[in-house]
């Protein structure tokens, strides 16, 4: 049986996990943006990248949650 610190450290790794993969789509969608005018990114490992209106991002990570970030001139 687990403790109750080792389930909490576990929770907290897996949402570490969950913004180093958001984080990552992030960028890789920018990068992807510079080269072309793409409004949507999908990596079959990290999740997809949707560019709503023009100013937020909507980041869904594979087995994991869903966020929306506002995007500006200096990225996210």
């Amino acid at each position: 049986m687990v403790s109750e610190r080792a389930h909490q450290r576990i929770l907290t790794l897996k949402d570490e996990q969950q913004l180093t993969k958001s984080k990552i789509l992030a960028n890789e969608f920018l990068i992807q943006r510079k080269k072309e005018n793409i409004k949507n990114y999908s990596d079959k490992h990290f999740g997809t990248v949707e560019l709503n209106g023009g100013k937020n991002l909507t980041i869904k990570v594979t087995k994991g949650k869903t966020v929306e970030v506002e995007l500006n001139q200096n990225g996210y």
